[in-house]
């Protein structure tokens, strides 16, 4: 059963339910906390050791002599650039913040893998584990580390945490030189609500109104087979003054029938008028001219 426990552990610790998996769950001292030495005297602690401040407030770390080690300001949580939808017990997010560090140096200060929570029961989960268990891949969109800041210097940051929904405070666990620190910032009870995405409504359904419908020409679909100048003005009829003359015909093969048709008619009566010959002959037909 032994080996079955860490992945319990960091389970648990999304809902930040943990008990053996956590120390320090009743509030009690932890035996592996910070003394709090390394925090000027005039600065109280709580049960875990850490200076508490709430969110947006600064907060400074001393060393044992009072030397300013690090300060923290303008801290806030912004979920922009982050996945909303990691998983519904946590909140992906990034800790921004300003910070100063003093005369001591550290590869990287406010890791997140020295980024702890606690709730309203005292129980606290490492943001390690936390980001394990809800299957963080990628850090937020714009996420800048503190990483390799100089001493006596000033950066902007914004480190990316993931945050259980339950969550009454942030953590910081400093250890530098001498120095062995906890800090806690307290986070107001609706923070959730102020991190939340604003909800962008849809836009509006726009209609395409339809394509006015081409005029109508007379010309029959796919072009006219009138032969060339016999429909000088486009309007798919055989022209008064074509060589046939007006017709309601659109083909030669369909005047061709007519002028065959009338000259038959012709012949059984007095045969072909002169206007029909005319046409006859002027078709091609010249027994007729």
């Amino acid at each position: 059963m032994t080996r079955y426990l860490p992945a319990l552990c960091t389970a648990a610790a999304i809902a930040l339910l943990t008990t053996s998996c956590s120390s320090g769950d009743d509030g009690t001292t932890d035996p592996t906390r910070s003394s709090a030495t390394a925090a000027s005297s005039s600065v109280p602690t709580n049960s875990r050791g850490a200076i508490e401040v709430a969110i947006g407030e600064p907060v400074t770390i001393t060393d044992a002599g009072g030397a300013k080690v690090l300060t923290v300001t303008d801290t806030r949580l912004d979920t922009a650039g982050c996945n909303s939808a990691l998983n519904p017990e946590v909140v992906q997010s990034k800790f921004v913040a300003t910070i100063e560090t003093g005369g001591m140096e550290t590869p990287q200060w406010l890791w997140p893998s020295d980024i702890y929570y606690v709730n309203d029961q005292n129980k606290v989960a490492q943001n390690l584990e936390v980001s394990q268990a809800a299957g963080e891949d990628f850090p937020c969109e714009g996420s800048v580390s503190f990483i390799d800041v100089p001493p006596n210097s000033s950066k902007d940051g914004s480190p990316t945490i993931v945050v259980p929904v339950m969550t009454t405070a942030i953590g910081y666990h400093l250890k530098v030189g001498d120095v062995d620190q906890r800090v806690e910032w307290k986070l107001p009870a609706d923070w959730r609500q102020k991190v939340a995405p604003p909800s962008t409504p849809a836009p509006a359904a726009t209609e395409t109104p339809a394509p006015a419908p081409a005029p109508d020409t007379g010309v029959p679909e796919g072009g006219s087979d009138i032969p060339p100048g016999w429909d000088k003005d486009g309007d798919g009829l055989i022209d008064t003054d074509a060589p046939i003359g007006d017709t309601p015909c659109e083909t030669a093969e369909c005047l061709i029938e007519q002028n065959r048709e009338g000259a038959e008619e012709a012949e059984r009566s007095e045969g072909p008028s002169p206007w029909v010959r005319d046409q006859l002959c002027d078709a091609g037909q010249t027994e007729y001219c």
